[in-house]
């Protein structure tokens, strides 16, 4: 009897946290490369945390959830643009980071390489193909810079 009670405990455990699980549109490398309008090499200089209010002005305010009173507000420095370098955004912006909201936590003096969209309204997601690292020279790191840099040389 425990026995069972524990391993229905287990399964609806591993059904909540699959329920919180960031989820994407499945896109390959270059299909994020090729949608997007600008990507770059960026180190994040400071973050604000703003309440979504700023945002009402905007024309895709109607998208932003009654519940989530706040965003944060990125300003960064670039480091390498790969492409769009007339598109670079003035802030980028996420919401707090939580689970499942595909956010990635941006935190000042961190290195990321995001992905912007005209869709995206400068909110950065692993969902667009962003992704931060802690070391330049990290095993994955610098594979994926290798490709953006060749893509980029490729690109019209």
């Amino acid at each position: 009897m425990k026995l069972t009670r524990y391993i229905v405990s287990i399964i609806a455990l591993l059904l909540a946290t699959s329920a919180l699980a960031c989820s994407c549109k499945e896109n390959s490398e270059e299909e994020l490369f090729r949608q997007a309008e600008y990507i770059a090499h960026i180190r994040v200089t400071g973050t604000t945390l703003r309440p979504i209010k700023d945002l009402y002005k905007e024309s895709y305010y109607y998208e932003v959830k009654e519940d989530t009173p706040e965003y944060i507000r990125v300003s960064f420095d670039e480091i390498e643009v790969f492409k769009g370098p007339n598109n670079r955004p003035e802030n980028l912006r996420e919401f707090p980071f939580g689970p499942g909201n595909c956010m990635l936590g941006l935190q000042t003096g961190i290195e990321y390489v995001v992905y912007q969209t005209k869709a995206s309204t400068s909110f950065v997601t692993f969902c667009s193909g962003s992704f931060g690292f802690f070391n330049r020279e990290g095993t994955e790191v610098v594979p994926k810079l290798e490709k953006l840099r060749k893509w980029a040389k490729s690109a019209p």
